[in-house]
């Protein structure tokens, strides 16, 4: 959303420069870089829950366990 956004604001969008940088491509790898950690806890906390539930559906059962 912020690099399609990107286009309509006026502070980014603009003959400037950021740190000697065109101020588009700072807004650009200002947010992969944010979005990279984000995306990156969110598939561990997916493959954390779905082999917690590998692991709960190896576990034998006993016949109370069943019903």
């Amino acid at each position: 959303m912020a690099l399609l956004a990107a286009v309509w604001l006026p502070f980014v969008n603009g003959p400037r420069l950021w740190l000697g940088l065109p101020s588009l491509l700072v807004w650009s790898v200002a947010w992969v870089l944010v979005l990279t950690p984000a995306l990156a806890y969110v598939e561990q906390c997916r493959n954390n829950r779905r082999a917690a539930a590998a692991a709960d559906s190896a576990a034998p059962r006993t016949s109370l366990e069943e019903c």
